[in-house]
């Protein structure tokens, strides 16, 4: 296993894995981590850089569901489809360990239905994931 994002329930976990019955990659990893500050008006001077603290970290990469690699793409969409619309706190977990220092909310879903075959099965989705850092609490 490569890593996962999910939540709690396991019928809500997109494993990412390459086995000798599945490959469920990912590709374009970015992360963007920025910090804050506000700028004091100083009377006939610049602006005095204040250091305030941290912004929420981002994610994003892309995730390509193809059911001739193993998956079945429309559960796999429809997996990350109910965590965003519900708002659900995720974990992503990459290479045995849970990444970042909180737990995630995915932000934005972009998804491209790249292959249809004649009778209307989804065979491809191409899926855009923003992820953003939840600081709050979680159950």
């Amino acid at each position: 296993m490569i890593g996962a994002i999910g939540s709690k329930a396991i019928d809500d976990v997109v494993v990412f894995e390459v086995s000798d019955k599945r490959i469920l990659t990912f590709d374009g990893f970015k992360r963007n981590n920025k910090i804050n500050f506000a700028k004091n008006n100083v009377l006939l001077q610049k602006p005095v850089s204040e250091y305030v603290g941290q912004e929420l970290d981002t994610i994003s990469f892309t995730v390509s569901f193809k059911s001739e690699l193993g998956t079945d793409p429309r559960t796999e969409a429809d997996k990350l489809i109910y965590l965003h619309r519900d708002g659900a706190v995720v974990t992503l977990i990459l290479w045995g360990k849970a990444f970042g220092t909180y737990r995630w909310v995915i932000t934005n879903l972009d998804m491209d239905w790249t292959r249809i075959n004649k009778i209307g099965y989804c065979r491809a989705i191409e899926c855009g994931i923003t992820l953003e850092e939840y600081a709050g609490r979680w159950n």
